[in-house]
C-alpha cells in the first residue's frame, strides 16, 4: 500500500508542479508580449500584434493591457498614420464586446473606447462620423451610469456635447461639475474656452446681417459733377 501512496503521491506532486510551471510560464510570456506592446519606440503594427500575443499567452492580463494600448493610443495619436489609426479601431472592435462582458462594470472600459470613437468621428473621411458619434455616446453613457462624477467621465461627456452639437449642454455640465468641486476648474480650463467658443460662433450664426438693404443704401455720389 505504501508503494501506491508513493507512486500517487509523487504523481500529484508531478501535476502541481507542471500547473505550476505552465501558469508561471504564461504569465512571463504574457508580461514579455505586454512590454513590447507597450514600447514606443517600436511601429504601431509590431505593437499591436504584440498586444495580441499577450492577450492569447494570459486573457486574465488582457483588459488592462487593453486599457494601456487604447490610452497609448491616443496620448500618441500624432504618431499614429492613417493604417495605424484604423489598427487602432479593429483592435477596440475585436476585444471590445469581450471585454465588458468579462469585466461589464469597468468604467475605464467604456471610457477608452469612447475616447478613440470621438477621436475616429474627426477622421472620418466620408463625413461627420455619425456611426462613431452614436458609438461614443452609447460608450459614455454606460460610463456615465458606472461613474457619474469621475472627473475623466464628465471631461469626455462635455467633449461629447460639444460633437453633439449641444455646447450649452456641455457647458451647463462643466458648470454644475465645477459647483460640486471647485478644485477642479484647472481641469476643464480648455474644454470650458472651446465650449464658449462654440456658443458665440453658433449665435453669431443666428444673428441676421445688419448690414442696410439695396433700398436703404444711398444713392453713389458722381464726382465728377459740376460745381
Amino acid at each position: 500500500w505504501w508503494l501506491a501512496a508513493l507512486v500517487g503521491g509523487l504523481a500529484a506532486a508531478a501535476l502541481t508542479l507542471t500547473a505550476v510551471y505552465t501558469l508561471n510560464y504564461r504569465v512571463y510570456a504574457a508580461s514579455g508580449h505586454a512590454l513590447d506592446a507597450l514600447n514606443d519606440a517600436r511601429p504601431w503594427a509590431a505593437r499591436f500584434a504584440a498586444f495580441e500575443q499577450a492577450a492569447a499567452a494570459f486573457p486574465p492580463l488582457s483588459n488592462e493591457l487593453f486599457i494601456l494600448m487604447l490610452g497609448e493610443a491616443q496620448m500618441q495619436f500624432e504618431t499614429l498614420d492613417a493604417d495605424g489609426f484604423a489598427a487602432a479601431l479593429r483592435l477596440a472592435e475585436r476585444h471590445g464586446d469581450a471585454a465588458t462582458a468579462a469585466e461589464p462594470e469597468n468604467w475605464r472600459l467604456y471610457l477608452v473606447m469612447a475616447d478613440l470613437q470621438q477621436l475616429a468621428i474627426g477622421q472620418s473621411a466620408t463625413g461627420p462620423g455619425g456611426d462613431y458619434l452614436s458609438r461614443s455616446r452609447q460608450l459614455l453613457d454606460r460610463a456615465a451610469e458606472l461613474a457619474p462624477w469621475k472627473i475623466e467621465v464628465r471631461q469626455r461627456l462635455a467633449v461629447q456635447y460639444a460633437l453633439d452639437g449641444r455646447p450649452q449642454d456641455g457647458l451647463q455640465l462643466v458648470d454644475d461639475y465645477l459647483a460640486r468641486a471647485p478644485g477642479a476648474a484647472r481641469h476643464f480650463l480648455f474644454i470650458r474656452e472651446r465650449l464658449l467658443e462654440s456658443i458665440e460662433m453658433r449665435e453669431e450664426r443666428r444673428r441676421p446681417e445688419e448690414r442696410p438693404s439695396e433700398e436703404d443704401r444711398p444713392p453713389p455720389q458722381d464726382d465728377n459733377r459740376p460745381e
